[in-house]
């Protein structure tokens, strides 16, 4: 930062020489490690069954979608949503084409600044996101068949008992499981 900064102000006839440049960065992240692969997510999908079965009734049939706490990780997984986006995703801004959303976190902080609000942000439906997207529907289908709460329909998450998610419920049903 300081050597782009001395770069602008040669630049700007500030300075004549930039002393810090060469220096390399000194700090690197490497974030592979907490990457879910594959076998992670079907570890996670069968412990989620698991944690499910309490919830049915011994006459009940348990569905043959994911729990809900999948469907919000694939959906994290594929759209690249942030947990209180994804706890507010209405119906009303997944096109055939794309998912198109101002993200919350974009405009708490352009509240908090004073600014406009920032452009909408454009996910492409994938053939992943699309297989995803259809078990939220369906999902969500049984429940509106049972119950008219306009604000379940609004939402495409929905947990196991058919409201909607918080993001502290989700979360604390994602340590859960």
């Amino acid at each position: 930062v300081i050597s782009k900064g001395i770069n602008w102000g040669i630049g700007e006839d500030y300075c004549q020489s930039n002393p810090a440049e060469g220096i390399e960065d000194f700090s690197y992240s490497d974030r592979s490690d907490i990457i879910w692969l594959g076998d992670e997510l079907h570890r996670f999908e069968t412990a989620a069954r698991n944690a499910r079965r309490h919830i049915f009734r011994k006459d009940e049939v348990e569905p043959e979608e994911p729990p809900a706490t999948v469907l919000a990780l694939l959906l994290a997984c594929y759209s690249g949503l942030r947990r209180a986006d994804l706890c507010r995703l209405p119906d009303a801004h997944i096109t055939p084409a794309a998912v198109v959303m101002k993200p919350l976190k974009a405009l708490r902080r352009a509240r908090t600044a004073k600014k406009k609000a920032p452009p909408d942000i454009i996910i492409p439906r994938t053939p992943e996101l699309n297989a995803v997207l259809s078990l939220c529907l369906k999902a969500r289908a049984r429940f509106d068949a049972a119950d008219e709460d306009k604000v379940a329909r609004a939402h495409l998450l929905l947990n196991n008992y058919g409201k909607p998610w918080t993001p502290s419920g989700l979360t604390s049903s994602f340590i859960k499981v």
